[in-house]
Formats: structure tokens, C-alpha cells, sequence
């Protein structure tokens, strides 16, 4: 292997050259996420381990089932959910009600590359503060950790190029 002198004219354009690849380099890897890239629809497809229809919340008075639900992200930070969800009430001679629709409308904001969903509340509404639900991006679409009431993770994948 043939080696080069070391010159002392060369040290100095040396370390501009690896200075400047170095931060050329950085910028590629800093590139805030925003909200169109992560736009478009997302179908549940699991809940923890269980895949649809499963159970999404329950308590002691409650079992709420999801059966379908898709959420639709806009580039502007608005969104919507929509699907179909079942309630069991647990107190004797209350029958199970059938499939209920849900649609909700939603913002939503790019966090330090998380994806944090904010549904609206009504006027006079008793709402907890989101935000309500914290995604993260993953190669077959997002996946929700945290949702304060509801098992997690929630696995969602992205269906269609509506981008």
C-alpha cells in the first residue's frame, strides 16, 4: 500500500474538506418532519397483539369493541376518524348494543418526529387537553404508543397514494 507524504500544506485542506462533507452530511439527516408527509389514510389494522375486531377499551362498566376505524390525515394538520365500534354494558339487563359509527374530526402537529392528534371538544364540553393520541411513522404506516384509555399499540397502515 502506497502512502502519501504528509505535508503541512495539506493538513489545512484536509480538515475544510471533512468540515464541509461533515455538515453537508448532518443537514440530510436534520430535516424536520411535517405534516404532508405524513398526509394520507391509515385503516387499524391491530390492537396490541389482537388484530380487528377486538377490544379497544373496558372497565368495569364497559367494553367497547372496535370494528373498523381509519384515520385521515390532510397536509394542512387536520384530519378525521372514522369506524364502527360496539358497547357491551356489563350491568345485568342492559342488551349489547349493535355497531355505532364514529366521526371525529381532528388536528394534528409534527412533535420532534411524532405525530400528536388533538380531537376538537365541544362548547361547554368536559374534555381532557391533548393531545389525544401520539403516532409514530413506520414502514407500513403508524402506529399509536400512546392513547390515554385505550390498549396500545395501535397499528395503523397506510392504504392508497392520496398524497
Amino acid at each position: 500500500m502506497r502512502r502519501l507524504p504528509a505535508t503541512p500544506a495539506l493538513a489545512p485542506r484536509l480538515g475544510r474538506l471533512v468540515l464541509l462533507l461533515s455538515l453537508g452530511g448532518s443537514g440530510a439527516c436534520t430535516n424536520p418532519l411535517a405534516p404532508a408527509d405524513v398526509a394520507g389514510t391509515y385503516v387499524l389494522r391491530q390492537v396490541g397483539p389482537d388484530p380487528l375486531p377486538t377490544v379497544l377499551y373496558a372497565n368495569s362498566d364497559v367494553i367497547v369493541r372496535v370494528l373498523a376505524d381509519t384515520l385521515r390525515l390532510v397536509a394542512t394538520g387536520e384530519g378525521t376518524e372514522v369506524g364502527l365500534r360496539e358497547v357491551e354494558f356489563r350491568q345485568a339487563g342492559i342488551p349489547p348494543g349493535g355497531p355505532q359509527p364514529v366521526a371525529t374530526a381532528f388536528h394534528f402537529r409534527i412533535v420532534g418526529g411524532r405525530i400528536e392528534i388533538t380531537f376538537g371538544c365541544p362548547p361547554n364540553g368536559d374534555c381532557a387537553a391533548g393531545p389525544h393520541l401520539i403516532l409514530r411513522r413506520t414502514s407500513a404506516g403508524i402506529r399509536a404508543d400512546v392513547a390515554p384509555g385505550l390498549r396500545v399499540p395501535l397499528y395503523f397502515a397506510r392504504v392508497g397514494d392520496d398524497n
